[in-house]
């Protein structure tokens, strides 16, 4: 009754992945969406030029693997980081969703609360009011080095600071 010609719906017993999965994936929307203020014209020539071209794919990689990480860490299963719920949801969600939006102004140089304030005002950002809410867990249970990227993104939304990815963690 939910398939079409184009979608193709799935059953997963695995509740714990699916639901970890679709929250999750908006605070990684935003560190993808990051990636377009990384290359924008608003930021440094320096800046630009050392992260242009394949910063999407690298944060897409990367946001799949900690998905992956974050989701066993909740008793789900790996494997449903890979369907509609994880990867499905992130890729149109990081197509252009609110989240990506909020990613780019971060990733232009805006604080969260500057891009809040200025761009986004009366916008529901999911993935900041998500990282709002598990940051203390996420630092007390892992480190820069097991999730880089989240941790990046929780630290720039919560510490209200400029966004800065430790690259060199990244799997």
């Amino acid at each position: 009754m939910l398939n079409t010609n184009y979608y193709h719906t799935s059953y997963s017993d695995d509740l714990n992945g699916v639901e970890v999965s679709a929250a999750i994936k908006n605070i990684f929307s935003m560190a993808v969406g990051a990636a377009k203020g990384l290359c924008s014209n608003n930021i440094s020539n320096s800046a630009r030029e050392k992260n242009y071209l394949n910063t999407a794919s690298a944060l897409i990689k990367q946001s799949i693997y900690e998905m992956e990480i974050f989701v066993e860490h909740l008793k789900g299963k790996k494997d449903t980081v890979k369907g509609l719920a994880g990867l499905g949801d992130l890729y149109v969600s990081s197509g252009g969703g609110r989240n990506a939006k909020m990613g780019a102004y971060i990733g232009e140089g805006l604080t969260f609360s500057e891009a809040k304030k200025t761009k986004m005002e009366k916008v529901t950002i999911e993935g900041a009011d998500l990282a709002k809410e598990i940051a203390k867990k996420v630092n007390e249970d892992f480190d820069e080095k097991k999730l880089p990227l989240m941790i990046g993104m929780i630290n720039a939304i919560v510490e209200d600071k400029k966004l800065e990815l430790n690259w060199e963690a990244f799997r």
